[in-house]
């Protein structure tokens, strides 16, 4: 019989309250850390913390001790997500006693990556692989509309493209900025706000990057200046990040290559 929650009263965990990494070794398997505060919250210190790793079409459910002292308790290998980085995390407190009663819930939650360099960054771009037929590749938004860039799977590189390929930064990877930007702006209007809700925390952190891109602005907040030209900007961010990639070096670099 499959449970359902109780989700009267429930209580919102903020995402800034939250941390999730990920490491991956050399053979593609991918384990992660979390580091839950739920200490301002009018929660039971006996309430257990559950853990959940998912996508369109997996989930795994982690036990992650209690209120009080929210830790793992058991393994955190995502064994069911070999060979994508297109999951989420969700935090869940849950009655000690009738585990059914929800007392609090944080969903979408986009983990750190941990790089080879041993820095953590957070990912603006999720990739995934999957059979697109004869499309090499198309961009998704999924959960929380998230962007998602789908690579087909009969392309042997892989979800690697994004990340080693230089053809693929530099012809691609510009094209995939600017139509996330339009979404964000041209299709759905938004504007930045000094306190902006959870589901907008992903257009935030593309926006800031954008606006930080050599050549462009940040766009102000709360403020919507009519004689702002978001097609422009978004232009100047699309040149911007060219810029930052080094694209055209990228392009001559492995066009030489290929010919000697």
């Amino acid at each position: 019989m499959r449970r359902r929650f109780n989700y009267t009263d429930r209580q919102r965990i903020r995402k800034n309250d939250l941390s999730f990494s990920i490491t991956e070794d050399t053979e593609g398997t991918q384990k992660f850390y979390a580091d839950i505060h739920l200490g301002s919250y009018d929660l039971p210190p006996d309430a257990k913390v559950w853990v959940e790793a998912y996508d369109r079409n997996a989930l795994m459910r982690f036990p992650f001790g209690s209120v009080a002292e929210p830790k793992s308790e058991a393994q955190t290998t995502l064994t069911d997500f070999t060979g994508t980085d297109s999951y989420y995390f969700r935090v869940k407190v849950v009655d000690a006693l009738h585990r059914s009663r929800l007392f609090a819930v944080a969903d979408s939650i986009s983990p750190l990556r941990r790089h080879d360099e041993d820095e953590a960054a957070k990912s603006l771009l999720r990739v995934s692989t999957r059979d697109l037929g004869p499309v090499p590749w198309k961009l998704e938004y999924q959960i929380a509309d998230h962007p998602l860039l789908v690579i087909n799977n009969r392309i042997d590189a892989g979800k690697s493209l994004a990340r080693s390929n230089l053809l693929f930064q530099a012809l691609v990877l510009p094209a995939i900025f600017e139509q996330v930007l339009r979404r964000i702006l041209l299709e759905e209007e938004y504007v930045p706000a000094a306190e902006p809700d959870d589901d907008d925390l992903w257009k935030e952190g593309w926006l800031e990057f954008a606006g930080g891109l050599p050549g462009n602005t940040p766009l102000s907040i709360d403020q919507e200046d009519p004689n702002d030209d978001p097609e422009q900007w978004i232009e100047d961010a699309r040149r911007g990040f060219c810029e930052e990639i080094n694209a055209i070096h990228k392009v001559r670099s492995e066009l030489k290559e290929e010919s000697d």
